[in-house]
């Protein structure tokens, strides 16, 4: 005893989880062991709102406050009393556990936990047998195209507000379905990129297209009106004609390939499209 508090030699200390927990652990804890935990403690209460709306608390007549102090019991029996008492939570020692023997995918099945997902390392011990975890964005749908079974992957959670949230991350799905899962989701990946490539194109082009319409209007007006802008004409002149001079040969400077992307088709403008731009 030390200060009225027993304590005891490292080596007759061991460590004690949750069934849960053995079970990430890679152990399963024995039948006969469920009954007679090592440790039960109540489990915490999650945090309740606060007394007031701003987290301000008011007295009442007889000084009590409201929020504080229960209100008295008219049978005289204290609130504690009357409160239902928390549940307990069980813990066990690695003494009541064995070796857990890992779950299987069967007919391309992946079996699930109580919540209709898999955990996966690094909060899991391993895998099911015979299934591969896909950590990639939006691959669900990829796999409900394909009407391939597949659970959500369970990797861990994040506490947030005294308050612990799944974090899922990809699915996890049979190990003879992960050639054509992922096949289907890179083409799916390539189209994508390449409308994407074809909307940029083609907002350049409609740039260039502007600029291009610009010079010739003020190109017409200095002809037109040259007297005034002589000074600037010949310049401006120049640079439309050399903007220009790949029209007159069959073609624009920037409008003269385009890409459809529905069909990966190049298509060349005709020279005489291209002096109405």
């Amino acid at each position: 005893m030390h200060r009225g508090e027993a304590y005891y030699a490292r080596k007759d200390l061991a460590d004690v989880h949750t069934q849960d927990r053995w079970r990430r652990l890679g152990r399963d804890v024995l039948e006969e062991e469920l009954a007679r935990p090592a440790k039960a403690l109540a489990r915490r209460r999650a945090p309740g709102p606060s007394p007031g709306p701003a987290g301000e608390v008011s007295k009442t007549i007889s000084g009590r406050v409201a929020g504080r102090d229960p209100p008295p019991d008219p049978a005289g029996v204290p609130p504690e009393a009357t409160e239902p008492a928390a549940p307990l939570v069980h813990y066990y020692g690695e003494w009541q556990t064995r070796v857990a023997v890992p779950l299987a995918a069967r007919n391309g099945k992946v079996p699930r936990n109580a919540m209709g997902n898999v955990e996966v390392p690094p909060l899991a011990h391993a895998l099911p047998l015979g299934t591969v975890h896909l950590d990639l964005p939006s691959v669900f749908a990829v796999c409900q195209a394909l009407r391939v079974d597949a659970a959500p992957a369970l990797a861990g959670f994040e506490h947030r507000g005294g308050r612990a949230t799944p974090c899922l991350r990809g699915v996890v799905v049979a190990a003879e379905h992960e050639g054509a899962v992922l096949e289907l989701y890179w083409r799916q990946a390539r189209e994508r990129e390449a409308r994407a490539e074809a909307r940029r194109r083609q907002a350049a082009e409609a740039a260039w297209r502007s600029l291009l319409r610009a010079l010739l209007a003020r190109v017409r007006l200095q002809a037109r009106y040259g007297e005034e802008g002589a000074g600037q004409g010949g310049s401006m002149q120049d640079a439309a004609a050399t903007l220009l001079e790949p029209e007159a040969r069959g073609g624009c400077v920037a409008a003269g390939r385009r890409v459809d992307a529905e069909r990966g088709h190049q298509h060349t403008s005709a020279p005489e499209e291209a002096e109405e731009i």
